[in-house]
């Protein structure tokens, strides 16, 4: 007797995915999509939206760009005539801060040093009486001998070479200041540059015009400083308009009886912002504040 064949398997089907979206029992659920796991406006936690979209991306650029300025790159306004004629009133000086080294940002710690600086260098720094931003030329540098008579320095024994400077030299004046000062051009180091000191004789007779007393002006015993060593890691410091810059000369000084202390006069090294050597732009005070495209990024002796 012949067997029967034996009915052929059914076919199986394949097992049907689960709807995208959707998981298969006792597998975890898929991670949320950003833009679930973000907040909005309507979730109900408005704050923490416009944090993270708006002001978190704003402050981390305002953090940056301030750091920026505090310890590689940054300008100073001018508001005073102390460095007159090689800076004046509106100018604004770019202060290169890794000139001297690598501070740590918002403080005067230094976490590298790779340079000092030198004789005739423009520095920007904090002032040793009151804190305050200054500008001004570096005159002795650390163990140097200075001595200051009529406003010139004498650095270990040698006269500062000083020349008579010809009328182009007080062009960045005001017309009617101008014979008020006479020019000299003075050499530092590297550096030469123009400094000015009081016509006596022009400000008496102006003074006199005015109904004034020229003793209280012309008799300045600060234009003379006995020799003094510049103490290690300071700097003696002077503005280049002579007889308008408070300077190394006046700094803890009450009057012209307080004896001269160089270890409170002169500027530490760690007080140094950083130097400069060329403006950024000049505004005219006295001009309704109209910009002088002749100042803008002109170099600084």
């Amino acid at each position: 007797m012949a067997a029967t064949p034996s009915p052929a398997p059914k076919p199986q089907s394949p097992p049907l995915s689960p709807p995208p979206g959707s998981s298969s029992p006792g597998s975890p659920p898929p991670p949320a999509s950003k833009d679930a796991r973000e907040p909005s406006p309507e979730s109900g936690n408005k704050l923490l939206y416009y944090w993270r979209r708006h002001i978190r991306p704003l402050v981390v650029l305002v953090a940056i760009f301030l750091s920026f300025r505090s310890i590689i790159l940054d300008w100073n306004d001018v508001p005073t005539g102390s460095m007159r004629s090689t800076i004046i009133e509106g100018d604004r000086i770019l202060v290169n801060k890794l000139a001297y080294g690598l501070k740590f940002p918002f403080t005067t710690w230094h976490l590298a040093r790779w340079n000092t600086p030198a004789r005739g260098e423009i520095v920007v720094f904090y002032s040793p009486e009151d804190g305050i931003r200054l500008v001004k030329r570096v005159i002795g540098v650390p163990g140097d001998r200075i001595e200051i008579v009529g406003n010139r320095p004498k650095i270990n024994g040698q006269w500062v070479k000083w020349e008579e400077a010809g009328a182009d030299a007080l062009q960045p004046l005001p017309p009617e200041e101008r014979s008020q000062f006479k020019a000299f051009q003075e050499t530092l180091g590297e550096h030469t540059h123009t400094v000015l000191v009081q016509d006596d004789e022009q400000v008496k007779r102006r003074i006199i015009r005015a109904g004034g007393d020229p003793r209280f002006y012309l008799n300045n015993p600060f234009r003379d400083v006995a020799e003094f060593v510049v103490p290690d890691g300071m700097y003696f410091v002077m503005g280049d308009n002579r007889d308008n810059s408070k300077d190394g000369r006046f700094y803890n000084r009450t009057s012209a009886s307080t004896p001269f202390d160089p270890a409170r006069s002169c500027v530490p090294v760690s007080q140094i912002v950083g130097r400069s050597s060329r403006t950024v732009f000049s505004l005219d005070l006295k001009d309704y504040w109209l910009p002088r495209k002749d100042r803008w990024f002109k170099a600084l002796p």
